[in-house]
C-alpha cells in the first residue's frame, strides 16, 4: 500500500469518527437541555409568590427613598431661602460702603479724587464713578489721565447697557 492511500484511509477514518463524535455530542447535548439543570429551581408558578414579595419590597424601598428626596429637597429649599436672606444682606452692607466711599470721593477735591480713582482697578473706579453725582464725577474725570478717562467712560456705558 502506498503512502499516499495509508493517509486518505486515515483522514476518511478520522473524518468518519469526527462525524460520529459531533452526532454523539449533539445528542448529548440535546439530552442535557431537556433534563432540568437544577431541580431545586422553582417553576414559573411556584416563583409567582416570591416574585411578589420581591416586587413589593422593592416598592417600598422606593417608597422609603422617594420620602427621603422629598425630605431632602425641603431642606434644599429651606437652605436656598437661607442664603437669598444672606445674600440681600450683604449687598445691603455693600451698598451702604459704597455709598460711605461715594460721599468721601464728593467731599474730595477733584484733583486728589483722581488721582485715587487712577490708582484703583478700573472695575471699582467704574462703580464709584457711576455712583457719584454728574456734577462731581465730570469734575473728577477732568482731572484724570485722558486715556484712563475715557477707558473708564467706556466701562460706564458697557455697565449702563448691561443693567
Amino acid at each position: 500500500m502506498s503512502m499516499l492511500s495509508c493517509v486518505t484511509r486515515n483522514i476518511m477514518a478520522n473524518k468518519r469518527a469526527g462525524i460520529l463524535l459531533h452526532r454523539a455530542f449533539g445528542a448529548l447535548l440535546a439530552l442535557m437541555l431537556s433534563i432540568p439543570m437544577f431541580p431545586c429551581v422553582a417553576t414559573a408558578q411556584e416563583k409567582k409568590p416570591e416574585a411578589k414579595a420581591a416586587t413589593s419590597l422593592e416598592e417600598e424601598r422606593l417608597k422609603i427613598l422617594r420620602a427621603d428626596l422629598q425630605v431632602q429637597i425641603e431642606q434644599l429649599k429651606k437652605l436656598k431661602q437661607e442664603l437669598e436672606v444672606m445674600q440681600k444682606g450683604l449687598e445691603g452692607k455693600r451698598q451702604e460702603q459704597l455709598t460711605k466711599v461715594v460721599k468721601i470721593y464728593e467731599a474730595m477735591a477733584a484733583e486728589e479724587a483722581a488721582k485715587a480713582l487712577e490708582k484703583l482697578d478700573d472695575d471699582t473706579a467704574v462703580q464709584i464713578l457711576s455712583s457719584l453725582k454728574a456734577r462731581s464725577a465730570g469734575k473728577i474725570m477732568g482731572q484724570l489721565d485722558p486715556v484712563k478717562a475715557a477707558a473708564l467712560s467706556k466701562k460706564v456705558l458697557a455697565r449702563g447697557k448691561g443693567l
